[in-house]
């Protein structure tokens, strides 16, 4: 570390705090875009910025908290002495911020990759951003080998496997077969009606695990089924059963509405006895097949009064064995506990992660290019690209990484909110403006 700068380090399990001084000198640069990892959370104490990230915390003084506001608010940085400069060199050794260079463009690794490796599907589920497919596509199994290599290139070792229903893949023994020989781990999402444990087996006494699960169980047994049609809830309790005798307790996932969420209680006492090891919660998105009823999307007021009850019911349920994953979104005030501020991005689309749909286009998130209908959001197709390039040189991604809000409200806030582009898209007509769930627009 400079003579500008010191460290002083507290070790807590895997974490290493540092605390930065920043003084004066007298060198000049030029004004340069830097881009914070999006990563980071921060918060101020005494005046001071202290950012965290997920192996460190980093405690700035008072003069380096200038420059990292500017940096926050995309503004180019200045350095006007050599202690600035070696400052930011500083944050680039920690990574915290990246350089922005327009002509040769690099950005932070990918944190995880989506892929719909097919849009077949056995269901025909009312809320289903996919839609009806009169010819679903389905990713080759070359393609998906590039991916996986792809990935292990790029440093992404999560990968999202969905569909449609990814088990109807015609090589889903294949692709399993290929992911468990690389460094990649799976998260299988499907809607429980195929026997995945067949799948499966082969890997249960494994010392290597590559593979978890997600089920999708919308509501307590009449309300699966109606919102699911076509579908048995006694299989798909009995294909958990299975699933979990091989060692696979899987995380069930329920997408709520205005017209759901009130089956939640009852949804809970079904789960109670079942071996899963989490109950993940989100809300119906206004793409695909649910646009047709976005107008019964909730309101702000609404929208807080469920994340309140589902909190309630969540906690009167007394299921602590299992971990609750809230993916509803964080708006004050519906917010649980104090949130620490987010280095500014739209969310995690095409800054965090890409979706690669089942006839291999490459988009920052599939729900945002649905809702659009164009080519707009596609950044690339698999079939014919790298991902690794289209990662680091795509338009299209790189319009949502230095992207700032035009509203007041949303440029001001910096809380931790969960903002969909999508959800945006689909109600308001424009991703740049505030989520209609947010009481603070």
């Amino acid at each position: 570390m400079s003579k500008w700068m010191c460290s002083l380090c507290y070790w807590s399990y895997t974490s290493v705090y540092l605390i930065i001084f920043f003084t004066r000198g007298k060198i000049k640069m030029e004004g340069t875009l830097f881009l914070p990892n999006p990563q980071l959370l921060w918060e101020i104490k005494s005046n001071k910025a202290v950012i965290y990230l997920p192996d460190k915390e980093i405690g700035l003084d008072r003069e380096g908290t200038d420059i990292f506001f500017q940096i926050i608010r995309r503004q180019p940085i200045i350095a006007t002495t050599t202690e600035q400069e070696e400052f930011i060199e500083e944050l680039m050794e920690y990574n915290v911020i990246m350089p922005y260079d327009p002509i040769n463009p690099k950005f932070f690794p990918p944190g995880a990759i989506a892929v719909e490796i097919t849009h077949r599907c056995n269901l025909k589920c009312e809320h289903c951003y996919v839609g009806t497919r009169n010819n679903p596509a389905t990713l080759s199994l070359e393609v998906i080998k590039k991916l996986i290599h792809d990935m292990e290139k790029l440093g992404c070792y999560q990968l999202a496997i969905g569909g449609g229903e990814p088990t109807l893949h015609p090589n889903f023994e294949k692709i399993l077969e290929i992911i468990h020989k690389s460094k990649i781990f799976a998260h299988i999402v499907t809607n429980g009606t195929t026997n995945l444990s067949e799948y499966l087996e082969k890997y249960a006494n494994k010392k290597k695990r590559s593979f978890e699960v997600t089920i999708s169980i919308d509501g307590p047994k009449e309300i699966h089924e109606k919102v699911r049609k076509s579908v048995k809830f006694e299989e798909i309790i009995n294909n958990i059963k299975k699933l979990a005798e091989l060692g696979w307790k899987p995380q069930i996932q329920t997408t709520v509405s205005l017209k759901t969420y009130k089956y939640i209680p009852k949804l809970l006492k079904e789960l109670k006895d079942l071996p899963i090891s989490a109950w993940a919660v989100k809300m119906e998105y206004p793409v695909g097949n649910a646009r047709s009823h976005a107008n019964i999307f909730p309101s702000s007021t609404e929208f807080v009064k469920m994340t309140s009850e589902i909190w309630e019911w969540w906690e009167e349920s007394n299921l602590k064995r299992i971990e609750f994953v809230e993916d509803l979104g964080y708006f004050p005030p519906a917010i649980k506990k104090p949130a620490k501020k987010r280095a500014y991005y739209l969310c995690s689309a095409g800054v965090t992660q890409v979706t690669i749909d089942a006839e291999g286009n490459i988009t920052p998130c599939t729900l945002i290019q649905i809702t659009d209908g164009s080519t707009k959001y596609i950044a690339g197709n698999l079939y014919y690209d790298s991902l690794i390039e289209v990662w680091h040189t795509s338009n299209v991604l790189w319009e949502f990484r230095l992207m700032w809000p035009e509203n007041e409200s949303c440029a001001r806030c910096g809380l931790v909110c969960a903002k969909c582009p999508a959800t945006v898209l689909g109600i308001k007509g424009d991703i740049r403006k505030p989520d209609p769930r947010c009481p603070l627009q």
